[in-house]
C-alpha cells in the first residue's frame, strides 16, 4: 500500500507539473513555430517511467459483479481513487460495432490496449459487437481500458441489447463517463460508419429528419441522424475534442451544426480505411504529454493518421470550432457574389475541374480547392476576391491540421455540397443552405439546365427562307 501511495503521489506531482504547462500547446510531433517561440521541451523521462495506472487505483469491481447488470446500474458508482483525484484526460470512444466493422471495432480496442489508462488518461469505451459479423461477442460492453491485453482492461458494464443508433443512448455512455471517470479535458470519440447529412440511408427515418448521418446499428436497425448528432452532443455537454472516427463527415455543413459542442473538431473529407484512427499510436503520445491541450491532441490524431496510412488516398483534419462563423460568413459572401453576378458558368467550371478533388459521394467537392478555381477562372472581381477570403478562412483559421494524401494531394480539410443536378431538399434544414449556398447551388442547376437544353436543339437550317 505505502508503494502505491508512493507511487501516487510522484504521478500526481507530475501531473500537475504538466498541467501548468497545458497552455504551452507543446507537441513533439508537429510544431508550427509559432507554438514553441522561447519555449523549452518538457522532460518526458520521468512520466514514461511512471508504473501507475489504474491497475493501482482498485475499483474492486470483479466481471461477476457486472455482468449482468442493466444499463443504469452503475449510474451512481463511484469508483475508488484518490481524494480529489482529477486526470488530464478522459478519452471517451463509442465503437458501434454492430454491422461489418465488428472485426475492426476489436482490432481498435486491441490497438488501445498497447498504451492502457494511467494516473494521467482515463480511456473509457462502449464497445459494441455482433459475432455474425465476425466480432468476439454480441452486445455491447463498457470498459475501462488498460495496458495488460484483454484480460486486463476492466469490465464495467455489459449490454446486451444496447442500441447503438439511438442518440440518447450515447449520451447516456458519454455522460456516465464524465461522470465516472472526470478529467481536466474530455475527446469524444464517435466510431463507425458515416455519411455526413444527406438523406436515402438504408434506415427510413420519419418523412423530413435529415436522416443519413453516423453509428448504423445493423441489429437495432437504427442509426443517429444529423440533428440527433447535434442534439446528442449538446445534451453531452462541453467537449475539448469531438473527433468523427467514420466516413465523410468533415463537411462545412456538419461543422456548421456541430461547431457549437466542442473546441475541436477531427474528421475525414472522404471514405475512412476500415483501421480508422491509429489509436496506439496517437495514446502513446497523448500518455506522454497530458498537459496538452485540444489543438495539440487533436494534431497528434492527425499526425499519427499520416504516418499510419502513408499515402493512401486519404484525408483527415482538425478545426478550431471558433473559427467556424467566419467559414459560413466567407462561404456566404462568396455564393451571393456568385448569384448577384450571374457567374454560375465559373461555378461549374470549377465543380468539373480536374483540379478539385471529389469524394465517395461525387457531390461532395473540396470547398478550398474549389474556391482557390473560382479565385483564378472566374472574371468577375467580387466573385474573386471572395473565394480567396475562403482559401485564406480555410488555411489560416480554422484547419489547424491536414493531410490530404494520394488522389486527394492538396484538398484542405473541409468538403462542401454542391451538386450540378438532383438537389437534396434535406440541405434546405441546415444552416449552411441559409448562408446563400442553397440558392447559389439552385441557380447554377438551372442555368446548367437551361444550357444543356439550348445545346440539345436542331441548328437552324441555313437554306430556310
Amino acid at each position: 500500500m505505502k508503494n502505491i501511495i508512493a507511487t501516487l503521489t510522484l504521478a500526481l506531482s507530475l501531473a500537475g507539473s504538466l498541467a501548468a504547462q497545458d497552455n504551452s500547446q507543446f507537441d513533439l510531433n508537429a510544431l508550427h513555430a509559432s507554438d514553441v517561440s522561447g519555449m523549452s521541451a518538457p522532460s518526458l523521462a520521468d512520466i514514461n517511467n511512471v508504473p501507475v495506472g489504474f491497475d493501482d487505483i482498485d475499483t474492486n469491481l470483479a466481471q461477476s459483479q457486472v455482468s449482468n447488470v442493466s444499463a443504469n446500474s452503475l449510474q451512481n458508482v463511484s469508483f475508488a481513487k484518490p481524494a480529489n483525484f482529477r486526470a488530464s484526460w478522459t478519452v471517451i470512444v463509442y465503437i458501434n460495432g454492430k454491422n461489418n466493422l465488428a472485426l475492426a471495432g476489436a482490432n481498435d480496442v486491441h490497438e488501445m490496449e498497447q498504451v492502457g489508462s494511467n494516473a494521467f488518461i482515463n480511456i473509457v469505451v462502449e464497445h459494441a459487437s455482433l459475432k455474425s459479423e465476425g466480432g468476439p461477442f454480441d452486445g455491447s460492453r463498457r470498459i475501462l481500458i488498460n495496458k495488460k491485453g484483454a484480460a486486463s482492461s476492466r469490465l464495467l458494464q455489459e449490454l446486451p441489447n444496447a442500441d447503438m443508433g439511438d442518440w440518447r443512448h450515447l449520451v447516456e455512455f458519454a455522460k456516465w463517463a464524465k461522470k465516472s471517470f472526470p478529467a481536466e479535458k474530455y475527446i469524444l470519440v464517435v466510431w463507425n460508419h458515416g455519411s455526413g447529412w444527406q438523406s436515402g440511408s438504408k434506415y427510413a427515418k420519419p418523412a423530413g429528419s435529415v436522416d443519413k448521418g453516423i453509428s448504423y446499428d445493423d441489429a437495432a436497425k437504427n442509426h443517429i441522424t444529423m440533428a440527433e448528432h447535434a442534439a446528442a452532443l449538446a445534451a453531452i455537454g462541453p467537449l475539448d475534442v469531438y473527433g468523427s472516427d467514420a466516413c465523410l463527415m468533415q463537411d462545412a455543413a456538419v461543422l456548421q451544426e456541430l461547431s457549437p459542442y466542442a473546441k475541436v473538431i477531427l474528421g475525414s473529407e472522404e471514405s475512412e480505411p476500415g483501421d480508422g484512427y491509429d489509436y496506439a499510436t496517437f495514446l502513446r503520445r497523448l500518455s506522454r504529454m497530458p498537459g496538452a491541450g485540444p489543438a495539440e491532441a487533436a494534431r497528434n490524431v492527425v499526425q499519427s493518421w499520416k504516418e499510419f496510412y502513408g499515402n493512401g488516398d486519404v484525408t483527415q483534419s482538425a478545426v478550431l470550432t471558433d473559427q467556424v462563423p467566419a467559414l459560413a460568413s466567407a462561404e456566404g459572401t462568396l455564393a451571393n457574389a456568385v448569384v448577384d453576378n450571374s457567374d454560375q458558368r465559373a461555378v461549374i467550371g470549377c465543380a468539373l475541374s480536374k483540379s478539385v478533388t471529389h469524394f465517395d459521394n461525387y457531390d461532395q467537392l473540396d470547398l478550398g480547392q474549389f474556391s482557390a478555381c473560382l479565385a483564378g477562372k472566374s472574371k468577375v472581381l467580387a466573385v474573386q476576391d471572395a473565394a480567396r477570403q475562403v482559401v485564406e478562412t480555410l488555411r489560416q483559421k480554422l484547419v489547424f491540421a491536414n493531410t490530404a494524401s494520394g488522389k486527394h494531394s492538396g484538398a484542405m480539410g473541409v468538403s462542401a455540397y454542391l451538386p450540378l443536378a438532383d438537389y437534396d431538399t434535406d440541405f434546405d434544414s441546415l444552416k449552411m443552405s441559409k448562408t446563400g449556398w442553397a440558392e447559389m447551388i439552385r441557380s447554377t442547376q438551372k442555368y446548367a439546365q437551361e444550357m444543356t437544353k439550348k445545346s440539345e436543339e436542331p441548328a437552324p437550317d441555313p437554306e430556310a427562307p
